[in-house]
């Protein structure tokens, strides 16, 4: 009764739900910074294999694009990008089920259900019959699971992740080729990659700067994508499981 009595207090307080949005949102806000530092420097990676230069061959005038050399590491940072939405995506579902199981029925259900469940055991002096226990435990799960979970993932992102996701996307944001702020930038990202193209004097060492620190980035959106798999996957799956 006592157990009861606390859990359903805490059902319908539950002081940690608002702590466990708070981090949700967190969470969906690095996954989005990400995610358009990735767009950007994929759209200024576009911008320089579409820029030709003009040669002479044989006493004729020749167009190329040595930017094609770069179509390699767009396309890893076209799949980085992809990679962050589904992050972007998978704390999205967290805030929702984070609604779901605070919605006052879920409380009402489970209050209806541990009553039943304390009632049950004071008549027979046994456990309660298995299809109300499995109600119950399923209750508690949608109930604590997913806000707990949330805190967890927090309080490890905080002691071990936060370094590293504050160095790795420092060094993305600087990188020569995102152009121009990704925040609070009111021109599209095509737009900017355009003025950016048009401060290069010579495209084909803006090409060679850009292939010097593309392992730079490929470091570095690596180091990300481990992070955000670790917090969207390996992290829920563990504190699911230790709940159950």
């Amino acid at each position: 009764l006592a157990l009861t009595t606390v859990v359903l207090l805490l059902a319908w307080r539950a002081p940690i739900d608002e702590a466990a949005r708070i981090q949700v949102r967190d969470d969906l806000a690095r996954a989005a910074t990400v995610f358009a530092v990735a767009r950007a420097l994929g759209s200024g990676l576009s911008v320089v294999q579409s820029a030709n230069v003009d040669a002479k061959l044989f006493g004729t005038g020749v167009g190329f694009s040595p930017g094609q050399a770069l179509r390699p590491v767009q396309e890893f940072v076209d799949r980085f990008a992809a990679l962050m939405l589904a992050a972007s995506v998978a704390f999205g579902i967290q805030l929702l089920l984070l609604e779901i199981g605070a919605h006052w029925f879920v409380s009402a259900l489970l209050s209806v259900g541990m009553l039943a469940a304390v009632v049950a055991l004071w008549r027979t002096g046994s456990r309660p019959i298995r299809i109300l226990q499995a109600l119950v435990v399923l209750l508690l799960m949608v109930r604590f699971a997913v806000p707990m979970s949330v805190a967890a993932n927090g309080v490890v992102y905080r002691a071990v992740m936060a370094p590293e996701y504050n160095a790795a996307i420092a060094s993305l944001e600087t990188s020569p080729a995102l152009p121009g702020p990704v925040a609070g930038a009111d021109q599209g990202l095509t737009a900017r990659a355009k003025a950016w193209l048009q401060r290069i004097s010579d495209v084909p060492d803006a090409i060679e700067v850009l292939l010097k620190s593309a392992s730079d980035w490929a470091d570095r959106m690596i180091r990300l994508t481990a992070l955000f798999v670790v917090q969207t996957i390996v992290l829920p799956l563990g504190f699911f499981w230790i709940f159950w």
